[in-house]
């Protein structure tokens, strides 16, 4: 056996117990009498061990912290560990290919002296697993009431890196590496994150987490994370989540509130329920496909694929608020439902795809979406053959102040259709010369409605017109310019030799002024005054 020097461990009194491994064997000194109390050729007995001590008193008080020095440790079965316990890791790996459970289950269920001392794992540390073996866990705490602590972790290869059950408060998991799992078996089993609260009993049932600097990716999993009935905030900041793989979902939510920036999310689909999800300065290539009775904000956002896509008819949500996002979905829409999503609000985004917008009544929907109110974007793309750029079955539409361009639809399509609306208002928007076909064809069944003022779709129109007499002719042509047949003309004459007898006809192109009687011949005498409103 190799000596062992006080040089191998922390200072005294920095921890209550220092393992530590020589040959085949695991040490528990105590780093308070330096005195070496318990030895296994089994790192689980010797936590254990440690751990139950601390349950017991140091100081007075249940917990502390356990020192694990540089080494490699194998796991084969699940370490019980009570709460308000830390252990600190010096540079060790631990090996988890041939555990079948979680390797740390930290239980605090009863212990009273606990809220004031966290609880959990420091590194640095490296976890290994086998990516072969759907059933094995890292870390499994369990009504650990304040201080959840997971930091310098990296770890690879394991399925189920993080459950999080009953009471929890005040949890942080900081520069953690939760990595690829699930390369080597095709069956889809285990969670990466698996968050949930239970039913409250007391005012500390609440397992929020915050997540800083942290990576989490997985592959052919049936969650990469899950989280329901948190009871308190879950953060993400500055994190990079990532799946690949069938049947994966990249994060399922239920009665919770989420907040996610500063992050990369890649793959799969998400799932919203009872929730409030807030997502900003986020890379996102994330499909939502159930966003049920849920409030989603997501801004100065970088979107890569279809945000929505609501297809179940026992979808529906409250509201959704998408502001000053980057869009780039070249082969699809940016959302798409046949089912209620209550309020959509969409502002002051910058949108590229080859198609925009489709909310719809499904057939078998009991109802659509209520209000959509789309402003000051920019649309650019637009190739969906027989498809409607923006495609609204709604109550109440609002469309103002957005630029349209380089949109190329077949000549029967809309750039705008709205169907079976109460109320409908497109105004103020802007379609460049570059939209084919121009002007866009714009298609509106509401029983109100208010479409005017859109540069490049021209619905209204006024101005003067000047014309020489000839003592003969009694047809004067004024070329509209509106995108149909004007249904209100008003013509009004500014000269003496224009104010004889006179009716008004139209078509798509021109105002037609036909007198009964020819004005007299003249230079410049005949001055009408006009307005036309489709």
């Amino acid at each position: 056996m190799k000596l062992v020097t006080k040089s191998n461990f922390p200072p005294y009194n920095e921890a209550d117990y220092i393992i530590f491994k020589d040959g085949d064997y695991v040490y528990a000194k105590n780093g308070k009498s330096g005195r070496i109390e318990y030895q296994s050729s089994d790192i689980e007995d010797v936590l254990e061990y440690t751990a139950n001590a601390l349950e017991g008193n140091v100081d007075g008080e249940n917990g502390g912290i356990i020192a694990i020095t540089k080494g490699s440790y194998k796991f084969t079965r699940q370490v019980t560990i009570g709460g308000g316990i830390i252990l600190k890791f010096n540079n060790a790996m631990i090996d988890l290919t041939e555990i079948n459970s979680y390797a740390f289950y930290f239980d605090a269920s009863g212990m009273s002296n606990d809220a004031a001392k966290p609880t959990g794992i420091i590194g640095p540390l490296l976890v290994v697993g086998d990516t072969s073996n759907p059933n094995a866990g890292f870390v499994h705490l369990h009504n650990v009431i304040y201080g959840i602590t997971l930091k310098d972790i990296h770890e690879a290869g394991v399925a189920n890196s993080l459950r999080l059950t009953g009471k929890g408060y005040l949890g942080y998991i900081e520069h953690c590496d939760f990595g690829l799992a699930g390369d080597n078996y095709g069956g889809s089993s285990g969670t990466k994150i698996y968050i949930e609260g239970g039913t409250p009993d007391n005012t500390y049932n609440k397992n929020g987490l915050t997540f800083i600097n942290t990576a989490i990716q997985g592959k052919n999993l049936d969650s990469l994370i899950y989280i329901k009935d948190p009871g308190e905030n879950i953060v993400f900041d500055n994190v990079w989540i990532e799946t690949s793989g069938t049947n994966m979902e990249t994060i399922y939510i239920e009665n919770a509130s989420v907040r996610i920036s500063n992050a990369y999310i890649y793959v799969g689909t998400a799932k919203v329920k009872n929730s409030t999800l807030k997502i900003t300065n986020t890379k996102l290539h994330t499909t939502f496909d159930d966003v049920y009775s849920s409030d989603i904000f997501i801004t100065n956002s970088m979107i890569l694929s279809k945000l929505l896509n609501i297809t179940n008819p026992t979808e529906a949500t409250e509201s959704i608020f998408i502001n000053g996002n980057y869009f780039s979905v070249p082969n699809d829409r940016i959302l798409y439902s046949e089912y209620d999503l209550g309020t959509v609000i969409i502002t002051n985004n910058k949108i590229s795809a080859s198609n925009g917008i489709k909310m719809i009544k499904g057939a078998d929907a009991s109802g659509y979406t209520r209000t959509v109110i789309i402003s000051n974007n920019q649309f650019t793309g637009g190739s969906l053959s027989g498809e409607n750029y923006l495609d609204l079955e709604t109550v109440y539409v609002v469309i103002t102040g957005n630029t349209f361009k380089s949109t190329t639809l077949s000549s029967s399509d809309n750039i705008i259709k709205v169907s079976n609306a109460i109320t409908t208002m497109i105004t103020n928007n802007s379609f460049a010369t570059n939209v084919s076909p121009f002007p866009p064809n714009i298609s509106v069944n509401s029983l109100y409605k208010i479409l005017k003022n859109n540069v490049g779709y021209t619905t209204e129109n006024s101005s003067t017109a000047t014309f020489s007499g000839d003592g003969s002719t009694t047809q004067f042509t004024i070329a509209h310019k509106l995108v149909s047949t004007p249904s209100k003309v008003l013509v009004t004459p500014m000269s003496s030799d224009a104010a004889g007898d006179f009716y008004v006809t139209a078509d798509d192109t021109n105002i037609y002024v036909n007198y009964k009687t020819a004005p007299p011949s003249g230079t410049n005498n005949i001055k009408l005054s006009w307005y036309a409103e489709v």
